[in-house]
């Protein structure tokens, strides 16, 4: 049974080393990569959670921003009332816990997780130094779009100040990155991810986009109700393409295609992991594409 939406709300500020201004197009990187790294928090929490993060203020002093992190959470009979009311600064410390992790690394691949308790992991690096953060935080060391969000923001603070840092504090705790930490968080995890993959081959018939007429990029098609790229593996018909075959808005070709889909866990299909490529054209192109019914 439903009770209700519930708020939790919690304040953070980030600080930057340096001059007391900062470029605008840096200013606004930092805030929606921050932003982007807050809802991806949110949601390792909890899927159902909605997070606004607004900025309150501008402070001198080098430069520092407020942030104001508001979550909203479905609350429910089985909800434990007193995680929804720190919900925000967990979602705080799980974005301090990201940071934390890439400074610790150092562009290198952890030597060892270890689960805690109260939600938390010990990540220690190959020099045996370790760290303690939420366990959402090791989520950054698998995830390609966490990581690059926060080398995106490490590149903001390096181009304002090479020889600076920042912090980000909440609720009296401050977390600090110098120069040298920065630099750190530039460099991008190696990570090996082992993907199953399902290949599934048809005959198709293809409206021409986008040809290439000298080399063996992809071509793009219309296919299915949208637009597709996809490479050309019959060496045959490329080379009647490249001595110059005649090829006109509204062509098209029956093919035989081969289309690869990543699978999660389960087995599923991912969403916009599809691959696509012409094994055999069937004939040669054809004509009056808009009179065919397919």
């Amino acid at each position: 049974m439903d009770t209700g939406l519930v708020e939790s709300n919690a304040r953070f500020s980030f600080h930057l080393d340096g001059a007391e201004q900062i470029e605008a197009a840096l200013l606004s990187d930092i805030i929606r990569n921050l932003a982007e790294l807050s809802k991806i928090a949110a949601s390792s929490e909890d899927p159902e959670a909605y997070i606004k993060m607004n900025v309150c203020a501008f402070r001198d002093g080098s430069f520092q921003i407020d942030f104001s992190t508001v979550c909203t959470i479905q609350q429910t009979l089985l909800t434990d009332i007193g995680k929804i009311t720190v919900f925000a600064g967990t979602v705080i410390g799980v974005v301090k816990g990201f940071l934390e992790v890439k400074k610790l690394l150092k562009g290198e691949s952890p030597k060892n997780i270890k689960p805690l308790a109260h939600d938390k992991i010990e990540v220690e690096n190959n020099s045996g130094q370790t760290i303690i953060v939420p366990k959402s935080s090791g989520a950054i060391i698998n995830n390609v779009k966490i990581d690059q969000l926060t080398i995106n923001i490490a590149a903001a603070v390096q181009e304002h100040n090479p020889k600076g840092g920042f912090s980000l504090s909440s609720e009296g705790e401050s977390s600090q990155f110098n120069a040298d930490d920065v630099k750190s968080i530039r460099k991008p995890i190696p990570y090996t991810e082992e993907v199953n993959c399902k290949r599934y081959r048809c005959e198709v018939v293809l409206l021409l986009n986008k040809v290439d007429f000298i080399g063996r990029s992809r071509w793009t098609f219309k296919y299915d109700n949208k637009q597709i790229q996809a490479t050309i593996e019959d060496e045959d018909f490329l080379e009647t393409i490249h001595k110059g075959l005649e090829v006109k808005v509204g062509d098209y070709i029956n093919a035989v295609m081969e289309i690869y889909v990543d699978l999660d866990p389960l087995g599923l299909p991912q969403e916009d992991t599809a691959r696509y490529s012409i094994v055999k054209v069937i004939g040669s192109i054809n004509h009056n594409y808009t009179q065919l019914e397919i």
